[in-house]
């Protein structure tokens, strides 16, 4: 299968520091693909960021817990997701062709299709080295899309030693590998949107929170008044019903 050359020789800048992307050159001095560049521009701009998203997801997990719903303390979860972050920021990426002998193109996957992937992936490691090189934590500067393309990588590296991980959260290995698998589960490009994704990813938890929680007293509402006019026209059709039957002695009968 077709790789794409290795090394990147720099320079993408971060958002906060230029508020643009300059061109990225390969070894050989050509130019990427303005696509690449637009790509990184969007990686760049895209919130809320990892570290953000993950708060509103122990939130969420912290929330569970309270009403009975998650079998996790809260001492594991925040730890569980300390672990997570620290990770997430020390993770160093295989180079490009590594990644691309790592993830093979798949039966169903055209040679285009394969070719982009590897280009999203060389977007988010030059991305990715930038933060690194000037001492950014990636979890603060990236967001949903960059953990979707490394999260296999990140959850090599926290299960590289299970143990060891567990420990560092004061967590189960079983509740590690669930809560990391399951924030992991809505950065998914795929991933069901509403739910939990919605919520994680919300720029402003509060809001999408108070929305649903409006929209949930309205669908009650809606309900209640459904029932009601429902009985309405139940009592409606039996005085309908009865009034005949009321005065049926009257009625010929056919002997």
């Amino acid at each position: 299968f077709l790789l794409v050359r290795a090394s990147v020789a720099v320079a993408l800048c971060l958002a906060a520091m230029t508020n643009s992307v300059p061109d990225i050159l390969v070894d050989d001095g050509d130019t990427v693909p303005q696509a690449q560049l637009d790509e990184a521009q969007r990686l760049q701009e895209e919130r809320p960021c990892i570290d953000a998203a993950l708060k509103n997801y122990l939130s969420l997990k912290l929330a569970s817990g309270l009403t009975g719903g998650g079998g996790e303390d809260a001492v594991s979860l925040q730890g569980c997701a300390r672990v997570f972050l620290r990770t997430l920021n020390r993770l160093q990426l295989p180079s490009v062709p590594e990644w691309g002998q790592q993830h093979p193109q798949k039966a169903d996957e055209s040679g285009v299709d394969y070719l982009a992937r590897i280009g999203s992936f060389k977007v988010v490691k030059v991305l990715w080295t930038q933060c690194i090189q000037a001492d950014k934590k990636p979890g603060k500067w990236l967001g949903r899309s960059t953990l979707a393309v490394v999260r296999e990588e990140l959850k090599a590296e926290i299960f590289r030693d299970p143990q060891a991980s567990a420990s560092a959260a004061s967590a189960s290995e079983e509740d590690l590998r669930g809560f990391v698998e399951g924030f992991l589960e809505t950065a998914r490009g795929d991933a069901e949107e509403g739910g939990d994704t919605e919520l994680v990813w919300a720029e402003n938890y509060r809001s999408v929170l108070l929305a649903r929680q409006a929209a949930r007293k309205a669908e009650a509402a809606e309900r209640t008044e459904r029932a009601e006019s429902a009985e309405d026209l139940m009592a409606q059709m039996r005085a309908a019903v009865g009034a005949p039957a009321a005065s049926s002695s009257s009625s010929p009968v056919v002997e």
